[in-house]
């Protein structure tokens, strides 16, 4: 994918207003909490009165079941879902109808199903028609949140790559288990040729999930420390059974379970994403003082 610069004058460097920021939430492999990681998160940064928005690229659609459950997620048409943006047919179509409420205050989604599954291919080339389908629907249509997170599929196709163009965040969640790390350097790699096209995309860090209290947890954990020093999160997520509970429930802990153990972490996880982002903030330009490059 070296040769994405032809993208490097897109227009989302011209915007003029206040844009959310944009957070990815990913990991190539299946089972590090990406999804609990997301709709929690989404329930703490509520809790502080920012208006949130979950945007699922996962086809399997967990996080728009867990907000609005399956009976809706799963039976949602394609031009009411995601994948209507990276649709041949919906190309044209208005994508304000995307955005639903969910019964949380402050919290919408853009759901997900099953099928946008034959939409997600390998991005091949670069001249992929529909990689800048995410980027664009959010400068149209969420400029009235604070933050969007992005629940990433484990893979790395189209859905993925579209994800990391829109975003400017990037955090990895890595259990701390034996073969957790694999699969690590496919992601940072994509990350860095997504700088090709998105050069302020920053990769926020990496944080620890499904933490247990165990010798093997506490060695990979400490080797994880001194792999990435100080790009991995004090927080950490553990493996308690809240996690589970309010899965079922289809709320937050912070909504549903606010005093356990769990909510505290997530409330942590939340406070120190805030702090990196007000870092990576102050010392860039104002993204409402861009200017389009043309690309000379």
């Amino acid at each position: 994918m070296s040769d994405f610069n032809w993208l490097s004058g897109i227009a989302w460097c011209n915007l003029k207003v206040k844009m959310p920021d944009v957070v990815a939430i990913t990991n190539r492999k299946g089972g590090p909490s990406k999804t609990t990681s997301v709709v929690n998160l989404a329930g703490a940064f509520a809790a502080l009165n920012l208006r949130v928005l979950v945007i699922d690229l996962d086809p399997q659609g967990s996080a728009t079941n867990f907000f609005l459950g399956p009976n809706v997620g799963e039976n949602l048409a394609l031009d009411s879902t995601v994948g209507s943006l990276f649709a041949d047919e919906f190309f044209l179509a208005d994508s304000s109808n995307l955005i639903l409420e969910t019964e949380l205050k402050n919290i919408s989604i853009v759901a997900n199903n099953e099928f946008s599954d034959p939409l997600n291919n390998p991005v091949r080339n670069a001249w992929e028609p529909h990689q800048t389908s995410l980027l664009e629907f959010i400068g149209d249509e969420c400029k009235a949140f604070d933050i969007v997170l992005l629940d990433f599929p484990p893979s790395l196709y189209l859905l993925a790559w579209a994800g990391l163009i829109a975003s400017d965040y990037v955090i990895i969640p890595v259990p701390p288990e034996m073969f957790a790390t694999q699969g690590l350097r496919h992601v940072h790699k994509m990350i860095a040729e997504a700088r090709e096209v998105r050069p302020d995309l920053r990769r926020l860090g990496h944080f620890v999930s499904r933490k247990k209290r165990s010798r093997t947890h506490s060695f990979i954990l400490k080797s994880l420390q001194e792999r990435f020093g100080k790009e991995l999160f004090h927080s950490t997520l553990s493996e308690y059974h809240d996690y589970m509970e309010v899965s079922a429930l289809g709320q937050p802990l912070e909504v549903c379970r606010p005093k356990t153990k769990a909510a505290n972490e997530v409330r942590e996880l939340r406070d120190e994403i805030l702090e990196r982002i007000n870092k990576f903030e102050s010392r860039r330009a104002p993204r409402d003082s861009f200017e389009a490059n043309d690309g000379n």
